[in-house]
């Protein structure tokens, strides 16, 4: 009996510390965004545009067990979108009447998020070749930091500020990530990343957008940067 449960016990502790690796990985990249509006109140969604921004950040990648990796980040990450032919969509008559004097071309939403994602994935190709495929999935915790609106009204460029009843945001990821290997611990890192929010965007500010509208960001990104090795593989006793 003793030697049985020696056994077990030296074989969790083998596998609890078979290839092991630590990665941090320095990226950046940009994105597409847009707003995904549960309804088409208003004409908004036959009128939205996605947006252009800027992702950026430090990653921690920790491979176990060869195959298999967990990996979490602290990025920078530009959200946001556009709506186009203001004129024409049923919301203008709401507007207050002194915006309703000149013609809108187009309103520029920005929310600038702090974002932590949380993400399993399995890695195809092994350490000792030079490229490997590893497709992620998991969930993103983002926190608004800031966020605007910048319009054409009486042919003066306006910023304001956009308030939001909600500035926190629980996301689905999704992520392939392509990576090839330099030398013993740098490694180059190409990610294609596709996130859609859980949680609503509501406008605390109704001039433009009604403060009951369910809204939900969505983005497309691709960011490019380095896995840097931190830590020898660590190998159990049936390598």
């Amino acid at each position: 009996m003793k030697k049985t449960v020696l056994f077990l016990l030296l074989t969790v502790f083998a596998l609890g510390v078979k290839a092991q690796e630590d990665f941090l990985i320095l990226n950046l990249g940009g994105n597409f965004s847009g707003m995904a509006f549960n309804k088409n109140d208003y004409g908004c969604n036959s009128h939205k545009m996605m947006k252009g921004g800027f992702i950026g950040g430090v990653r921690y990648q920790h491979q176990f067990g060869k195959p298999y990796l967990f990996e979490t980040a602290l990025l920078y990450n530009e959200s946001g979108f556009i709506l186009n032919d203001i004129d024409q969509l049923e919301i203008y008559q709401y507007f207050p009447p002194e915006y309703q004097e000149h013609p809108f071309d187009k309103i520029n939403f920005k929310f600038n998020y702090l974002s932590v994602p949380l993400m399993f994935g399995y890695r195809f190709g092994w350490f000792d070749r030079n490229f490997s495929i590893a497709p992620k999935i998991g969930v993103q915790l983002s926190y608004l930091t800031s966020s605007k609106m910048k319009y054409i009204y009486n042919c003066v460029d306006n910023k304001d500020a956009f308030d939001t009843d909600n500035k926190f945001d629980v996301a689905e990821v999704c992520e392939v990530e392509f990576s090839w290997i330099w030398g013993k611990r740098v490694c180059s890192f190409v990610g294609v990343t596709q996130r859609y929010s859980f949680t609503d965007l509501n406008s605390g500010d109704d001039t433009f957008i009604p403060a009951d509208m369910k809204m939900q960001n969505y983005q497309i990104s691709v960011s490019v940067g380095l896995r840097i090795k931190v830590n020898k593989m660590q190998k159990s006793f049936f390598d």
